[in-house]
């Protein structure tokens, strides 16, 4: 009964499933990926974070240290993978971040980010020093004024490309 009256974001409706939209904790969520979790006071007590999704889980160990492979190669960021996103839940984000954002600052891309890339959400890994660089939490702040986590559903795994894309070379990336 409690999901039926929660707030939903009715312009983000599944293209696989018209009946679904999502419910305002996931939303809240989202926000939390897109956001909170890098002003976080958790966040600058760790030179990196993995962030393993929800909904996956590790079946063994990590025969390897992530940290240790991306700190040697120079990385801020490590994924799993990176896809095209379905249209819908980030959709109007590229045109928001290209129009609006980065016409405003005259800033150009270091590295392709092409419509709809995302990192899939299996597990992300954090240099948190580049994710709390002033420039790139001045693109959090702007993500958050957007409200893209409340009115079209648009988690971390299709912000962070942005971020990246503007502020991260692509050999930064593993």
């Amino acid at each position: 009964e409690y999901l039926r009256q929660t707030p939903t974001a009715a312009g983000c409706i599944s293209k696989k499933n018209p009946n679904k939209v999502w419910h305002v904790n996931y939303l809240h969520m989202c926000h939390f990926y897109t956001y909170d979790i890098f002003y976080h006071p958790v966040f600058y007590e760790f030179d990196w974070i993995f962030r393993l999704d929800a909904d996956s889980g590790l079946a063994r160990s990590i025969p390897c240290d992530p940290f240790d492979i991306l700190e040697a190669g120079g990385k801020v960021f490590g994924y799993y993978k990176k896809e095209r996103q379905e249209v819908g839940c980030a959709a109007g984000f590229h045109e928001k971040v290209t129009t609006e954002y980065m016409k405003s600052l005259d800033l150009a891309f270091k590295h392709e980010v092409r419509k709809e890339d995302a990192y899939l959400g299996a597990f992300h890994v954090f240099k948190t020093a580049f994710f709390t660089k002033r420039e790139v939490l001045d693109f959090w702040d702007w993500v958050d004024e957007t409200s893209v986590a409340y009115e079209t559903r648009t988690g971390e795994q299709a912000v962070v490309p942005y971020a990246l894309g503007l502020y991260a070379n692509h050999s930064e990336l593993h």
